[in-house]
């Protein structure tokens, strides 16, 4: 509507008699009585014109001046250039911690930026930190309207800062006024710095999600071939090659936990889609036999459990193979079954003794078979048979990645089960 009210001006411009000369543009209370009398013929001038134009297009005049109020407010702001930004940063550095009657005035300040190279450098050259100069002004606006709306209303409000990748040159941080920290401990359970740092630890791995489309994937370094690089279709790119590739918390040696850290700091260390012909690769290759013993977290539960035998027992099976070494916690050889039954049928033997030399001096009802007796008719010598049962039920099977592995145990148990048949 007002390209089209522009063109009916031009119009009617065009058409009405050649008006004074235009006028210099001076305050109002420097014009003299003559300079006044023709910016009211002006304007005058003007309205006329504008009327005309709006009786053409068929629009109500309130409409138009309705509009015309509202041009302010619908005015868009123009964003601070960079020398006011530099100007307003070199301001708060020689004004802070001076009172108020004592500070600087603008040419002044304007003439100390002029004799500041390194801030003369960046405006002229350095784009980059230019631009981090601009995200921290910006954050300054913010604060002081936080803190300004705090001080008329007393309202409370906070914000936090935070980059999105490890390349970036802003810096995180939060901002605000009131009890913030009291808050984000008793809602989050952790202070408004630890929020910041959660915020920004989001934000950096928000980029590993988008890759994976996985939000709960779970990072595996002993199985890191298998489990991410072939499940999820990412790598890591850019480790360094003197630090060994496994958990960053197992690292011995602090010169290599400080160059891995800089290096994902920095971004040179990072995640990456993988191609087409990387993944092929990753499928074909090898896969080394203690793979699944790096990590202790990613080996995976036997389908054995493990039998465990009383403290007894194990005393007995001490007691009796004193030769042999001890005996591992959760593990009973032949020998050691062997000697606790020896020990068994020498007590029983001695208790038998007992109770002969008793009924002779006494005589009276036939004895009951004893605990002993029954525990020892229980526990009788394994055979070969038994033995390699035993046997196969202790043999811990890991699936996983080694089918082949797996597969080859499999068949020789079946093997062997068959032969006992």
């Amino acid at each position: 509507m007002f390209k089209c009210l522009g063109r009916q001006l031009q119009v009617a411009d065009s058409s009405a008699p050649a008006a004074a000369p235009e006028l210099l543009k001076r305050k109002r209370g420097e014009m003299g009585p003559d300079e006044r009398r023709a910016a009211r013929a002006a304007a005058q001038a003007t309205s006329e014109i504008i009327m005309a134009a709006v009786q053409a297009y068929v629009e109500k005049v309130d409409r138009i001046r309705q509009l015309a109020g509202q041009l302010g407010v619908l005015k868009g702001k123009r964003a601070s250039s960079d020398w006011n930004i530099l100007v307003s940063l070199k301001s708060q550095e020689l004004n802070e911690g001076v009172p108020s009657g004592s500070k600087l005035l603008l040419a002044e300040i304007q003439d100390a930026l002029h004799d500041d190279e390194d801030l003369m450098n960046i405006l002229d050259n350095d784009k980059a930190q230019m631009k981090k100069l601009r995200e921290e002004f910006k954050d300054g606006k913010l604060c002081l309207l936080i803190e300004y709306i705090n001080k008329s209303t007393g309202a409370w409000g906070f914000g936090v800062v935070a980059c999105a990748s490890y390349d970036s040159t802003v810096q995180s941080g939060f901002f605000g006024r009131g009890d913030i920290d009291g808050f984000t401990r008793q809602a989050f359970n952790i202070s408004v710095q630890e929020f910041t740092c959660l915020l920004e630890d989001y934000a950096c791995t928000a980029t590993t999600c988008q890759l994976t489309k996985t939000k709960d994937i779970k990072m595996s370094y002993a199985r890191y071939d298998q489990d991410i690089c072939t499940t999820e279709g990412v790598m890591i790119e850019g480790w360094p090659e003197d630090v060994e590739f496994g958990v960053p918390s197992k690292l011995k040696v602090a010169l290599q936990i400080r160059a891995l850290y800089e290096l994902w700091k920095t971004g040179n260390t990072h995640w990456r889609a993988m191609t087409s012909a990387e993944k092929r690769e990753v499928l074909t290759r090898p896969v080394s036999d203690d793979e699944d013993e790096e990590d202790g977290e990613d080996r995976e539960a036997d389908y054995q459990p493990k039998k465990t035998t009383s403290a007894r027992k194990r005393r007995r099976a001490a007691d009796g193979n004193d030769e042999e070494g001890p005996v591992k916690k959760g593990k009973r050889s032949s020998n050691s079954a062997s000697s606790a039954m020896n020990t068994d049928s020498k007590k029983v033997a001695r208790k038998q003794k007992s109770i002969i030399a008793d009924s002779n001096e006494k005589v009276g009802p036939p004895l009951k078979k004893s605990r002993a007796l029954k525990s020892k008719a229980a526990v009788a010598p394994l055979t070969d048979k038994a033995r390699k049962l035993a046997a196969l039920k202790k043999r811990k099977v890991i699936p996983g990645s080694k089918a082949p592995i797996a597969t080859a145990q499999f068949a020789e148990s079946r093997a062997q089960l068959k032969e006992m048949r």
